[in-house]
């Protein structure tokens, strides 16, 4: 099995702009709700 990473397959279909391989200048975070085990919902 080939191993492709996200921006081989933005490449593959004319679409780079869409990957980002910059720096965020924060830090980014997720929550979880330990009562259901599940992620927030935005």
């Amino acid at each position: 099995m080939e191993v492709v990473n996200l921006k081989d397959v933005f490449i593959s279909m004319g679409e780079l702009e869409r990957y980002f391989d910059g720096v965020v200048p924060v830090n980014l975070w997720r929550g979880l709700n330990v009562k259901r085990n599940v992620g927030l919902s935005i």
